[in-house]
Order: structure tokens, then C-alpha cells, then sequence
């Protein structure tokens, strides 16, 4: 097997889609070793692939729900069976003790707020000028913690706003495979006719 290092979308300072894309970015493209298209069809491989991994753990979590409900069922059948036991003998099966988890949060509940109130946080002067306020207190089993915030003064650039900007940039880096020139013309009739990701380097 040969392996080709240099070729039409083979480039030695990287094929992977990430190359591509920064390549085209900063202008530095060879459209005879680059493959275009690449980071489209990446990026939806990419999302797909996410896809499936979330339904895959959505039926593992239906499948354990399906499996506490039938749980629940048996429990319910059990508890009616220790209550005709207990009206006949007296006795009291387990099974019909209530966990009592809804009294022992509300306990616990308590507790915390009363953790809270005797902590009484006070920022600090300086902090207070510099803009910062406090927004939470929080208990944990270790640890009081307070979380401070200060509103932002400049201009965020979102996300989306960011990748507005780059697909704008990426499509004139695309705009050479629309000219009708010799190299592009016979570049876009190839691309036409191969596949954007080969799944290895042809024999010789």
C-alpha cells in the first residue's frame, strides 16, 4: 500500500477538519490539498454522533425508570398483602413504615437557613464600591459558600454573533471554487465526483 501525502484533500500540515477550516480561515489554503467541504460535513457527523449518544442514554434512562416503576408496583402489592397480615395478627411488617424522607428534608431545611441567618455575610466596603454584590449563600455538608457578582461594563460577543462573522469570512474563502478559472473549474468538477472524506489512501 502507498501511502500519499500530497494530493488533491491530502495537505501535510494536517487534514483534519480543524486544519481545514483555520487554513481557509487565515488565507492560507491549497485548494489542490485541501478538501473544502470538510468542516460542514465534520460538523454534521459531529452533531449527529451527539444524537445518538443521547438517545442512546435516553432509552437507558427509560429502561431504568420502566424497571423502579415495576419496583414500585411490586411494593404496592407487597404492602397489601402485610395489611391484611397486620389486621389479622398484629403485626407490623416493615414494609409499612414510612421512610419519613419528607420530614427529614424539611429538618435538614431548617438547619441550613439557620446556618445561613448565623453567618450573616457582610461584604466588604471596597468590594462594595468596586460594584460587586452578593447574589447567594449556599450550605453544603463542609462548607458555607457566598457567591458575589459585578455586572460587566464591556460588550460581549456571543457565540453566535462569532460564528456569523467566521461563516461570512469562510464564504469568501470559498468564492475562488466559483471563478471559472482552469485550476478551480477542474478543482470544482473533482469535488463533484469525490467523496469529502476518503476512507484511506489508495493503493499503488
Amino acid at each position: 500500500m502507498r501511502v500519499v501525502s500530497e494530493g488533491l484533500f491530502f495537505h501535510p500540515d494536517g487534514s483534519a477538519p480543524a486544519d481545514v477550516l483555520n487554513r481557509m480561515l487565515d488565507g492560507t489554503m491549497n485548494p489542490r490539498l485541501d478538501s473544502p467541504f470538510l468542516p460542514a460535513f465534520a460538523e454534521t457527523h459531529e452533531a449527529r454522533e451527539r444524537i445518538v449518544a443521547q438517545i442512546s442514554r435516553t432509552e437507558g434512562r427509560l429502561a431504568m425508570l420502566r424497571g423502579m416503576l415495576a419496583r414500585m408496583d411490586e411494593r404496592l402489592a407487597a404492602q397489601e398483602v402485610a395489611t391484611a397480615h397486620y389486621a389479622e395478627t398484629g403485626e407490623i411488617d416493615p414494609i409499612l413504615l414510612p421512610s419519613c424522607e419528607s420530614v427529614a428534608k424539611a429538618e435538614v431545611a431548617k438547619q441550613t437557613q439557620q446556618v445561613k441567618d448565623e453567618a450573616a455575610f457582610v461584604l466588604p466596603d471596597e468590594l462594595v464600591k468596586a460594584g460587586w454584590s452578593q447574589k447567594s449563600v449556599h450550605v453544603t455538608d463542609n462548607d458555607i459558600i457566598v457567591t458575589i457578582r459585578k455586572t460587566r461594563t464591556d460588550a460581549p460577543v456571543t457565540v453566535e454573533e462569532t460564528a456569523k462573522a467566521v461563516v461570512e469570512k469562510f464564504k469568501i474563502a470559498l468564492q475562488p471554487f466559483q471563478v471559472d478559472g482552469a485550476n478551480f473549474r477542474v478543482l470544482r468538477d473533482r469535488i463533484a465526483t469525490r467523496p469529502q472524506q476518503p476512507k484511506g489512501p489508495p493503493d499503488g
